[in-house]
């Protein structure tokens, strides 16, 4: 009997973004560390993708550039590439102004974390927070877009690429974590986990891996990131 062929999508959280600058949705300098030790380990697994998938904005875009970019030609011949909006994150900037209006400003959150010790730690705080307001919000806010609406858009958005790819195909997603966590909640083994509990435990560069077979798809592993560790990362 035939091996079943299955098909593997990578779900890929963009770099470390330039959270304390003007500019977050560019990649930091340690950002574009990571783009690219990731393209190393994908280079030293000799992983050839049919296709790369981003959202459209620039972090997704610019960890993708960086990533691949590493890749040997032979890995990167005849590669698809595409922009799905569907794997954009939560509009975060909505989010945050409900939660904290003063930090709504431009430049507003990047000028608030400056005046801290641990940058990364406040905006972890403050952004989480911001993502549990939005979570349970029952209608009582109008946001932009609602967490039943985002979690409709990022599951459209996976079936979306399964049902283009080939039953044998690799994909890479660069996404958010937002993304990542609200598509995988259902195939973690914790069902109780909450997306904001899953999303913080989503690394830059952390990578999840799906695999999907005639309309079944299960998780084969969640935020890798030992590759990172090699690099000293």
């Amino acid at each position: 009997m035939a091996e079943e062929r299955k098909g593997q999508i990578y779900l890929v959280r963009h770099g470390e973004a330039s959270y304390t600058s003007s500019d977050y949705d560019k990649l930091s300098s340690m950002g574009l560390k990571q783009a690219r030790a990731l393209g190393s380990w994908f280079a030293n697994q000799g992983e050839h993708f049919s296709k790369v998938v981003t959202g459209n904005l620039r972090r997704h875009k610019e960890t993708a550039e960086e990533c691949m970019a590493v890749l040997p030609d032979l890995l990167k011949k005849d590669i698809e590439w595409q922009i799905d909006e569907g794997f954009n994150e939560f509009i975060a900037l909505d989010i945050l102004t409900h939660y904290r209006p003063e930090l709504g400003g431009p430049g507003a959150l990047g000028a608030y974390l400056a005046e801290h010790e641990n940058p990364a730690l406040e905006f972890n705080k403050v952004y989480f927070g911001a993502i549990r307001k939005w979570v349970e919000n029952q209608g009582e806010i109008e946001y932009r877009e609602s967490w039943l609406s985002y979690k409709k858009r990022t599951s459209d958005a996976l079936k979306r690429v399964i049902e283009n790819a080939g039953s044998d195909q690799n994909v890479i997603v660069f996404t958010s974590a937002g993304t990542i966590g609200t598509i995988c909640l259902e195939f973690l083994p914790n069902p109780t986990s909450s997306i904001y509990e899953v999303i913080t435990s989503i690394a830059n560069c952390g990578v999840t891996k799906l695999i999907f077979s005639q309309g079944k798809i299960n998780l084969a592993y969640f935020n890798h990131t030992a590759y990172l560790d090699v690099a000293n990362l």
